[in-house]
């Protein structure tokens, strides 16, 4: 289901800014960005309350 939302967004993400005659990638760019840091925290989340750091 995640996946499904994921490849929803990714494609409005994408379709919206062509339709209006702009360039997605400053979306993507931000898009990108933003994932990164979540899943940096996620990761770090998780070792700390593994006990790993």
């Amino acid at each position: 289901m995640l996946l499904v939302a994921w490849l929803i967004t990714t494609a409005l993400a994408i379709a919206r800014p062509l339709a209006w005659g702009r360039s997605p990638w400053p979306v993507l760019g931000v898009g990108i960005v933003v994932s990164a840091i979540l899943t940096v925290a996620a990761y770090v989340t998780l070792r700390v309350g593994a006990g790993v750091l």
